[in-house]
């Protein structure tokens, strides 16, 4: 098989068990938001924005490096750096558990201290440990089976434990006496299963022996990562949280249900792109800068034009959507949804030139451009939420993930890696107007902007019929 058979091969069942997953998180999602009060939702939502940020600070950055650090290695010195970051999660997981349950032991003392807003969701903290714990281990897992190209694997852990989420919370649900405390176990239950299957399949290629050195040797590589990947998060989460403190927790609810469907076009087309960091680092090792120019041109214009496109027909139907995965209680995040999906496919382009800079070992860089874009989205929020309520927070997505893209971008090109211009701002071009066609009042307007945005794509060229071909064959072969 073909490095670009395997990258094809890679990327199909990477979205498609993304697609799956997401699929089933927002089956969940309607479940949630059908059975109970917006108010429990919210704290649900900020225990699981709380469990998110405490797996990614306990990762180290290394589910973003171990792609191409497993991809690097082989035989006996793979399962010495599987063995060794294995046993290091353990560590540093044991470690933030006892300090988490020190925190929720304290938290009466804390209550003075604590927004009152956020009292019910410290009350819960206990439940966040194992969470975390079995979140940080699935994350480390299905990055250590990226780099050793089992996608399949990989994929079947993902989908079946999505299964077994919607599964657990449909019986909640249907239960009706059970409340967010079952729910944040139902979800340590899934990721359990997710890890147990993921274990299984790296099995063969995990050893027994663990190597300080080896392990230390990672975490001084992800540093760049790490930082990246906290960046990222509070770029895109820390607007729940502050929604949670300055309009409540319903609006947070709010925020946090919408937000999912931008997620799921972001993660699918994420997932896709699993394979590019390493090919774009066998690239760059081996001096081809004319290929690597290529390579993320082209990853820049179809995943643009994926992303977009799945946008715009999100925009389409935005409120009867909302209606149907949620309920008619977040109708307000209907304005804000088309903001956000708009900066989430930013974000995505951003980082096509992000894994670019760190694979020519421009990390530094990357965590700088990130943590501009971070501070002006923060400045932002907190000067627009106040102002637009749940909009404000859109517009200081859209703000901070066009300026980040920009910067990327123009590094890359600067540190020699020849991205072309066209790839880069003509899928914003085809999407600009559609999407201001999207704001006009009436129906008729949304099928018409969807249609103007495929003909502007093939017009600018964005992207054309042999790609499109080639994507529909991704799985054939």
């Amino acid at each position: 098989m073909t490095g670009q058979d395997r990258f094809l091969r890679g990327s199909v069942w990477s979205a498609g068990a993304v697609f799956f997953s997401m699929a089933a998180l927002l089956a969940v999602g309607k479940l949630v938001t059908n059975a109970f009060h917006p108010q429990v939702v919210g704290v649900f939502a900020l225990l699981l924005v709380c469990s998110d940020c405490l797996t990614l600070a306990l990762g180290l950055g290394l589910p973003a490096s171990m792609p191409k650090l497993a991809a690097e290695t082989a035989g006996e010195g793979r399962r010495i750096l599987n063995a060794s970051v294995l046993v290091l999660q353990l560590c540093v997981v044991l470690a933030g558990a006892a300090v988490v349950l020190g925190v929720w032991a304290l938290r009466h003392p804390l209550s003075g201290v604590i927004p009152e807003k956020w009292q019910g969701a410290l009350a819960l903290a206990w439940l966040l440990p194992p969470l975390f714990c079995v979140a940080a281990f699935r994350d480390l897992l299905l990055a250590m089976l990226a780099g050793m190209d089992r996608y399949a694997s990989r994929a079947a852990a993902m989908m079946l434990a999505a299964l077994l989420q919607a599964a657990l919370v449909g019986a909640i649900v249907w239960h009706r006496g059970w409340g967010v405390e079952a729910l944040m176990l139902a979800l340590t239950a899934a990721y359990g299963c997710e890890v147990l299957l993921a274990a299984a399949a790296a099995n063969r290629e995990t050893g027994m022996r663990p190597s300080f050195r080896t392990a230390a040797g990672a975490v001084r590589f992800s540093a760049p990562l790490y930082a990246n990947q906290m960046l990222n998060f509070v770029s895109q989460r820390s607007d729940t949280l502050l929604a949670g403190l300055l309009l409540g927790l319903a609006p947070a609810a709010v925020l946090e249900m919408v937000k999912r469907l931008p997620m799921m076009i972001t993660r699918v087309l994420g997932a896709a792109l699993t394979p590019y960091l390493p090919h774009m680092t066998r690239h760059v090792a081996s001096g081809d800068f004319e290929a690597a120019g290529l390579l993320a041109g082209r990853t820049a214009r179809l995943s643009a034009f994926l992303g977009y496109g799945g946008a715009i027909c999100v925009m389409a139907v935005r409120e009867p959507l909302i209606v149907l995965l949620f309920s008619a209680d977040y109708l307000s995040g209907a304005t804000v949804l088309v903001l956000l999906l708009a900066a989430a496919v930013l974000a995505l382009q951003a980082g096509v030139s992000g894994q670019a800079l760190i694979a020519l070992g421009r990390g530094v860089s990357v965590t700088v451009i990130n943590s501009a874009a971070v501070a002006a989205g923060l400045a932002a929020n907190l000067a627009l939420m106040p102002l637009l309520g749940l909009p404000g927070a859109g517009c200081a997505a859209l703000c901070a993930m066009a300026a980040n893209d920009l910067l990327q971008t123009a590094h890359l090109r600067r540190c020699g890696v020849p991205l072309p211009v066209r790839d880069a701002l003509l899928p914003h071009a085809a999407f600009a107007a559609p999407a201001l066609l999207m704001l006009v009042p009436g129906w008729w307007a949304r099928p018409l902007s969807l249609a103007l945005f495929i003909a502007l794509a093939f017009a600018l060229r964005v992207v054309g019929a042999g790609e499109i071909r080639d994507a529909a064959g991704f799985g054939k072969g």
